[in-house]
């Protein structure tokens, strides 16, 4: 996956895989959202820090 063109930021990646059958493994589509609230940010910053 190239990203070269995606903008310096926070993102949130979201992976769909793709149903194929009798698949060991699968493409997927996978799209990102830019997160333009900080705090979301540090919250699960937070969160994951815990784990």
């Amino acid at each position: 996956m190239d990203l070269s063109a995606v903008e310096e930021g926070y993102y949130k990646m979201i992976c769909c895989p793709l149903n194929i059958e009798n698949a060991v493994s699968s493409p997927a589509r996978v799209m990102l959202k830019r997160i333009k609230n900080i705090m979301l940010i540090k919250g699960f910053q937070q969160m994951a820090s815990r784990l």
